[in-house]
């Protein structure tokens, strides 16, 4: 795949759950409101004010999706209120003065992105207050009236997106989670392919982040029982990967029968998933939660034999794990909520991760510097070029460089091709409707509509809207509407050709990432397939039963982490391919051993599906031991890209472990097939480590 065919086809990817029109209503309802208040009172301009103060946050309100924390909503309304004021009040001052702020306001809002996304959309539209209004000169007193009057917009707009929820608490957390639920549903009859159940784990990870941000508090009762779902969550996802597997050994072996009795229970847990998703969503009981699981029988064939039995195992511990979550009550009022958030924590938090940033090798820290120096020279420019609307070649500067060079340029396509269409649609409006008062009230909100429910679709369609939106809502204050969509049509040109040259001036390749993002993935596999064979291995002298659950969280801290690290590594290669050729590195090794990597996970998680299932087999010790020392070597071949070492003779290990584990005299059939199993299991993860070094020793050559 070319570069440019990359960009392009980020440019006009479209993703499904973006669409939002629904959640649109709201911010839109907000907007109108603000514009209204202008043309009912005479003031227009005030209206069109508070309207820009009811879109950002309105904005930031969508960002977040399933619930913005409202403390962030009314940070988002402050801080663009108190930027406006700045912006007004330093028009007077001296040009270099300005330009100075600008610098230090750019940088501080590219430190933030390593924040997470809302709060670097709040960073974002400070900047953009900063810079639209520091267009307009406004003395001391009309520069607050204006700043609050943005604060103001943006006040109405968080109550509006903070009351129109719906009753009942927790919603978010519930609807998150029942979306991991949703996910799984349609896990359970994926196909035995890699990566099949991989977004049922991202939706996971993604509920947990937002019990996490629950505002019940630390102490919650309520934060414990979403945890508590969103583990057994887990364990089924887990247990469904090894159904999967062994119903493929079924199918292999021809015994139609046998797989037709597990399709049946895989088609009765999505039923009961998608039973327990809604009742999380709607409450009341669930009713299907309870798949029965076929009965034994003894086969002939050991080998047959020992897929059923791992199929069993897998169906028993999923119908056990549904009827637990059944008998869960999903959190839905205040008797379950105790305690606050603790801010100090949080703001410590903050504050770590921006200073690890202060760092000029850092992505985050390049783009901050970017944004620090294209800033200040897009406002020489603009003030250059024009007197009151040249503000739009650095607003768009700040919306469309990011920290990578892919997203940098497709989204600077996106906005310039979204803008050219969107000024030619403002234009026809306003020559052919002349939209006045409450006509440019509904024209105004239906543009704004369309473009905040585009926002997370497709960012393109979103520009058309929005550059609509905002040339039409500009022009109820300064009515020279061809003008404006001209003028918005070249300096936004200008604007992403910016963007794009600083980019190049100080980039951040995602090539050079390729090398540590494999290596830390194969450092998160390593720890994640040694705490699963410690566990299967059992604890030894060194400790008793009372500390399996301790472990056992150990190996889903180390799952969560290993899978977050696939992401990643999956992010850069994405970005990789948008990137010049002679700076992506070497993209296909790092995708052969990115899919080794996918496969150790696999096998780790089968292997995980055993713990429980009978006594601990101390004999894997030495495996594990030079499974974990294989892998860790690859790891710092691909930090340094250097040849791997030498490494364990795996495949003699695991000779080893096969014959420590055979059947003796007096091993029921049931252990017999669980330690086949495990043999298989451990002979992936030897197969898949090989896979890497291969690779890893082909990138060296």
């Amino acid at each position: 795949m070319t570069a440019a065919t990359a960009v392009l086809r980020q440019a006009s990817a479209r993703q499904r759950t973006g669409f939002v029109p629904v959640l649109a209503l709201r911010p839109t309802a907000g907007i109108a409101a603000g514009l209204s208040f202008g043309v009912a009172t005479g003031h227009l301009a005030a209206g069109v004010t508070l309207a820009v103060g009811a879109l950002v946050v309105g904005v930031a309100s969508l960002i977040a999706r399933f619930k913005a924390p409202v403390i962030m909503l009314l940070l988002t309304a402050a801080v663009t209120g108190l930027s406006t004021f700045a912006g007004s009040l330093s028009a007077h001052t001296a040009t270099w003065l300005t330009v100075l702020l600008l610098a230090g306001w750019g940088f501080a809002a590219g430190m933030v992105v390593a924040l997470g996304q809302l709060p670097a959309v709040v960073a974002t539209q400070a900047v953009v207050a900063y810079v639209v209004f520091g267009r307009f000169p406004l003395a001391a007193g009309a520069a607050a009236d204006q700043g609050l009057l943005v604060a103001a917009g943006g006040l109405v707009q968080v109550v509006l997106v903070s009351t129109v929820r719906g009753r009942g608490r927790f919603r978010a957390e519930r609807r998150a989670t029942a979306a991991a639920y949703t996910a799984l549903a349609t896990a359970a009859l994926a196909p035995d392919v890699p990566g099949s159940t991989l977004p049922a784990g991202e939706a996971i990870g993604e509920a947990r982040a937002v019990v996490e941000r629950s505002w019940a508090g630390p102490g919650s009762t309520a934060r414990e029982v979403f945890r508590q779902l969103l583990g057994e969550a887990a364990r089924i996802r887990l247990d469904l990967v090894a159904l999967t597997t062994a119903r493929s050994r079924l199918e292999a072996a021809g015994e139609d029968g046998l797989v037709a009795e597990v399709d049946a229970f895989r088609t009765a847990s999505r039923a009961a998933l998608i039973d327990l998703a809604a009742v999380m969503t709607e409450g009341g009981a669930a009713t299907a939660a309870d798949p029965p699981v076929p009965a034994d029988r003894p086969l002939a064939d050991l080998d047959v034999y020992a897929a059923w039995w791992a199929a069993r195992a897998q169906m028993a511990a999923i119908a056990g794990q549904l009827r637990a979550v059944a008998r869960i009550t999903v959190p839905r009022d205040r008797r379950h909520s105790r305690g606050r958030p603790t801010p100090p924590d949080e703001l410590r938090s903050a504050i770590r991760v921006l200073r690890s940033n202060l760092d000029p090798s850092s992505v985050t820290f390049r783009h901050a510097a970017r944004l620090a120096v294209a800033l200040p020279l897009a406002e020489l420019l603009a003030r250059t070029l024009s007197d009151r609307r040249g503000y739009w070649i650095p607003l768009t500067i700040v919306i469309v460089l990011k920290p990578d060079f892919a997203t940098t340029t497709s989204r600077g396509i996106a906005r310039v091709a979204g803008t050219a269409v969107g000024v030619s649609l403002a234009s026809l409006v306003a020559d052919g409707l002349h939209p006045t008062r409450w006509v440019l009230v509904a024209v105004v909100a239906l543009l704004a509509y369309a473009s905040l429910g585009t926002l997370s679709y497709n960012y393109g369609l979103y520009a058309v809207f929005n550059a609509a939106f905002v040339v039409l809502l500009i022009g109820a204050v300064d009515p020279q509407p061809l003008t404006i969509a001209v003028d918005r049509l070249v300096e936004t040109g200008i604007g992403g050709a910016i963007a794009f040259v600083a980019f190049l001036a100080y980039p951040a390749w995602s090539g050079r990432q390729l090398g540590p993002v494999v290596a830390t993935l194969l450092d998160a596999q390593a720890a994640y397939a040694g705490a699963v064979l410690d566990l299967l291995a059992g604890a030894g002298d060194a400790a008793s039963a009372d500390r399996l659950p301790s472990a056992q969280d150990e190996v889903q801290r180390l799952r969560g982490r290993a899978r977050l690290a696939r992401s990643n590594a999956e992010t850069v290669l994405q970005r990789v391919d948008a990137e010049p050729a002679s700076r992506r590195g070497d993209p296909a090794r790092a995708r052969a051993v990115v899919g080794a990597a996918g496969r150790m996970v696999r096998a780790s998680h089968e292997l995980a599906a055993l713990e429980g299932t009978g006594p601990p087999l101390p004999a894997l010790r030495p495996f594990r031991r030079e499974l974990v020392a294989a892998i860790s070597t690859l790891a710092r071949a691909a930090t340094t890209a250097a040849a791997p070492g030498p490494l364990p003779d795996l495949r003699a290990a695991h000779d080893r472990l096969r014959d420590t584990l055979a059947p003796t005299h007096g091993l029921d059939a049931a252990e017999d097939a669980r330690r086949r199993v495990l043999v298989a299991g451990c002979d992936q993860l030897v197969d898949s480590t090989d896979l890497a070094r291969d690779a890893l020793a082909g990138t060296a050559a």
